[in-house]
């Protein structure tokens, strides 16, 4: 890779279970790592992906109001300890908030030093097929957050699926968020290739911040 003037921030974010940890493996498998660091979620995570990747670190578990600080403080510590062109990362915590919070600091602070590239959300198929999102649960109103501020959704599982049902899927997430560009992807190295391609492009962060 060709050194960059600022370090690429992409965020890969998901429900739990979604499939981030096995997305990112994906992405990373047969790339040159030598310029790239990773901070995920949890210490199972770290360990699964390690022999991908040394440059990596992991969000400890802490309270909401702690999660804005811990990212900014791993970004910076990752940042000083090594030279890159590019940070993957998952959002810290439970993803029960936005992603803003902890953007919002990089974009304020770090501008100089940081681009913030696509939010990329990973949801499967299963999880929004037959009655769209229900905002009045937990993992619904969690979802819809997600969809409002990602830039990409990823839909896995979703090489069986119709015509028709891909639109039905699509038209509930342009629902949600209209700019949001939609992938449907099953297991093919095309699927990860199209989504590779988000990661090592040079597109910034496209929504809103919100605060």
């Amino acid at each position: 890779m060709t050194k960059k003037d600022k370090v690429r921030i992409v965020m890969i974010a998901g429900l739990s279970g979604s499939g981030k940890t096995q997305l990112i493996y994906s992405l990373l498998y047969n790339v040159d790592t030598n310029r790239i660091g990773l901070i995920v979620n949890n210490v199972q995570s770290k360990n699964e992906l390690k022999i991908i990747r040394n440059t990596i670190d992991n969000f400890p578990v802490k309270t909401p109001c702690a999660r804005p600080r811990q990212y900014k403080y791993r970004i910076e510590k990752m940042l000083n300890e090594n030279d890159l062109d590019l940070i993957i990362t998952e959002p810290p915590g439970l993803c029960s908030e936005t992603s803003a919070p902890v953007l919002n600091p990089l974009v304020i602070f770090k501008k100089d030093s940081v681009d913030v590239g696509p939010l990329i959300t990973i949801i499967d198929y299963n999880s929004i097929s037959t009655e769209g999102i229900n905002k009045n649960i937990t993992d619904g109103l969690k979802l819809y957050n997600l969809i409002f501020e990602s830039d990409c959704i990823v839909i896995r599982k979703s090489g069986p699926l119709s015509e028709e049902q891909k639109e039905k899927t699509s038209f509930e997430i342009t629902k949600i968020n209209s700019d949001a560009e939609i992938l449907f992807v099953s297991s093919t190295n095309d699927d990860v290739k199209s989504i590779r391609d988000k990661v090592f492009s040079n597109e910034k962060y496209l929504r809103p911040l919100i605060n």
